[in-house]
């Protein structure tokens, strides 16, 4: 029992953490600011007055990791030749339980030392990933992780239900580590209406694209867990509603940090603009083109979009327009600016299998036009 309420107020620790440190909506979080990435939490078993640097030092780096979204920042620039005394940037310390030292480091004076390094420093603003797990216990307990508790959907209770909030602790320790917002489900009555327990488990992407739709997100993690580990885990994440296949591996809390740090360097890779005045291209293919007007109501569209630097048509066939675009900002600015048109609806392809090998995920974006005259 101890150790249950040990796990309830882990998760409940992390939980607030990362409600605190970002600027949530209950449902509409397309993405959030994140005000918590200057304070970690480390594990300690000294007193304060007996401190040693190597705790100041791992605050640095774990702080570096979150704003420049590089995991292995100590390979790409020298941080004791940066930051040779990283007590002095310490803004608050305190102890806080369970042998833990709560520390906030000056932002400002550390942004300072980056730019001055040419250290690219990624924007609190990020993308939320809305994450559905679906864990199989004993063969007969099924349960879908939501926001407050797991939600059985068959079998008496959880025999592993331990097991299943560490997963979720686990989970939102890695993201809080990469500085990447994510959310569970609420599972209640809406969603349960559009999706089940065998959607998930099944990766039907059309079920798991539609009840995604309330939380207004871009990315979601699906997590398919069997906590008997005789089984692979896997785990799918979707971008734009493209699909790709991140990890299949039999160990639970090792295949879920890893398929966060996974996500995280995919959504690094896409929504971090490394260098804000290289020019950007992305193909645009539209289909429904059927009409001289059609053709020009989008590039009319697309004139008017300030953030697109030119475009020009690159191939016509069938009801098919391929534009070429030219950008400074991030994909993600880029996506949803082209989304808000009325006239323009995105394509979703589900089974598309993407290389997260690649920088970018995806080479084009595709909508379709949306005629209003019938």
């Amino acid at each position: 029992m101890d150790f249950r309420n040990s796990i309830n107020e882990k998760i409940k620790s992390f939980i607030l953490i990362f409600l605190i440190g970002s600027t949530l909506n209950p449902i509409s979080l397309l993405s959030v600011e994140m005000d918590s990435l200057y304070t970690v939490e480390i594990s300690n078993h000294l007193t304060q007055s007996n401190i040693s640097d190597s705790i100041y030092e791992l605050a640095l780096k774990k702080i570096l990791i979150r704003i420049t979204g590089n995991e292995t920042i100590e390979k790409t620039i020298d941080i004791k030749k940066l930051f040779p005394n990283p007590k002095l940037y310490v803004r608050q310390f305190k102890l806080i339980e369970n042998n833990k030292i709560s520390i906030t480091l000056d932002d400002e004076a550390i942004e300072d030392i980056l730019r001055l390094s040419a250290v690219k420093i990624w924007s609190k603003e990020r993308p939320v990933t809305l994450i559905w797990i679906a864990i199989k216990s004993d063969g007969i307990n099924r349960e879908i992780l939501s926001s407050t508790e797991g939600i059985i959907v068959s079998g008496a209770h959880p025999i592993s239900l331990i097991d299943n909030r560490t997963i979720k602790e686990f989970i939102f320790e890695a993201a809080l580590n990469r500085g990447i917002p994510i959310r569970f489900p609420e599972v209640d009555k809406t969603d349960l209406q559009l999706i089940s327990f065998v959607d998930i488990w099944g990766g039907f992407s059309d079920q798991i694209i539609n009840a995604s739709k309330r939380y207004n997100v871009q990315s979601i993690l699906v997590g398919r867990v069997r906590n008997d580990e005789l089984t692979n885990n896997f785990w799918t994440h979707y971008l734009f509603n493209h699909r790709g296949e991140l990890i299949h591996e039999k160990e639970i809390f090792g295949s879920s940090i890893r398929a966060i740090n996974i996500l995280s360097d995919v959504i690094l890779d896409n929504f971090f603009l490394q260098d804000e005045n290289k020019v950007e291209q992305k193909n645009l293919v539209i289909s429904g083109m059927n009409s001289i007007s059609s053709l020009g109501e989008v590039e009319s569209f697309l004139s008017s979009m300030d953030i697109i630097n030119n475009f020009v048509i690159e191939s016509i066939g069938g009801d098919k327009v391929q534009f070429k675009l030219f950008y400074t900002v991030d994909d993600f600015e880029l996506y949803e600016s082209i989304r808000s048109s009325e006239k323009l609806e995105e394509i979703v392809k589900q089974e598309s299998e993407i290389s997260f090998n690649s920088s970018k995920i995806y080479e084009k974006f595709e909508f379709s036009f949306k005629d209003m005259v019938q």
